[in-house]
């Protein structure tokens, strides 16, 4: 039977060939996303490298971190796997609203994005991306969990993007509960903690955007009262969110980032403040060995990574100057 100990040997291991920062520093120093590409040559990342175009980057990226949780499940105790599987589950749900939102016009490479769906939706790829429209894409989910609700959704005039959020990490959270006692406490601290400042970046962008959107909260609560955050959703703007949420576990957290939002009026700050605060958080759970957070702060640590080679490849498609592509990256 696998324990913990081999789990946390194992990631060890894994945690070996995370690219390191002095590496990172190199990348952003390159003139072009062929460049970029080629230095990626040199990394772990080489094997899923299929050409040297910011699709052909961003397909890699995503394939090995598919791999990365395959690694996870296989390597987890048994009685972590329902709650890890949970975990990863919201990569599927991310990929979903990747592609409703281009159904409205966004933009990006929605392909590379499938390499997050599940078995059951593998076979639906096809017809997914040629959907024309939000309610073609939900019909084609007909018969699976996800068409269920998010026809549901579709028919009650909800916000298809934060439902699956909601959906989510009520489902997460339901999982995260039920785990061992010896397991229970230090991952519902994780959970709870990013299920809360997820839920004031909602608060936030409500206020921010003027938004109608009926419930932006994911139903869960932590650290962050319930009553609170109702509260702050009836605030007049984000200024007075904040204010509200200054007498709460994470007040520090937003009133440092409030003062740089006076001067540009962009959540990006917000945003910036709560990355930093759950890496370091994520990044203490790594010495945490009696519990699951060896392998969530890994986790962790590998979506930043990800992220931020994406960001440095966005960058330098896009002329974007190092200084503007070090704020988009995560530290």
């Amino acid at each position: 039977m696998v324990g913990l100990e081999y789990t946390n040997a194992r990631i060890r291991g894994m945690k070996s060939f995370l690219i390191k920062e002095n590496e990172l520093k190199v990348a952003l120093e390159l003139k072009s996303t062929a460049d970029f590409a080629i230095w990626l040559d040199n990394t772990p990342y080489k094997s899923g490298m299929e050409g040297k175009s910011i699709s052909d980057i961003e397909a890699a990226l995503f394939r090995d971190w598919v791999k990365t949780h395959e690694q996870i499940l296989r390597i987890v105790p048994s009685k972590l796997g329902d709650f890890f599987r949970a975990r990863i589950s919201g990569y599927e749900a991310g990929a979903l609203k990747f592609l409703i939102n281009s159904k409205s016009g966004g933009s990006g490479n929605v392909e590379a994005y499938a390499v997050f769906f599940s078995r059951r939706l593998k076979p639906l790829v096809k017809r997914l991306l040629e959907a024309e429209s939000i309610e073609a894409m939900v019909d084609v989910l007909e018969g699976t969990d996800y068409g269920k609700h998010l026809k549901k959704w579709l028919d009650e005039g909800k916000e298809l993007t934060t439902e699956l959020d909601r959906h989510h990490f009520r489902s997460l959270w339901s999982v995260t509960v039920k785990l061992p006692n010896k397991y229970r406490s230090a991952t519902k601290m994780l959970v709870g903690k990013e299920i809360d400042l997820l839920n004031i970046m909602n608060i936030l962008r409500v206020k921010a955007q003027h938004s109608d959107v009926e419930d932006p909260l994911i139903p869960v609560f932590y650290r962050l009262r319930k009553a609170l955050a109702r509260e702050c959703l009836n605030a007049a703007d984000v200024k007075g969110a904040v204010s509200l949420l200054g007498t709460s576990t994470y007040g520090r957290i937003v009133e440092e980032a409030a003062q740089k939002y006076d001067q540009t009026k962009s959540l990006f700050h917000f945003e910036q403040a709560v990355r930093k605060y759950l890496m370091q958080m994520y990044r203490r759970a790594l010495y945490d060995v009696f519990t699951p957070g060896v392998a969530l702060g890994y986790m962790k640590l590998k979506e930043a990574e990800i992220t931020n080679l994406k960001s440095i490849a966005f960058g330098l498609e896009n002329g974007i100057p190092k200084s503007g592509i070090e704020e988009m990256m995560i530290s």
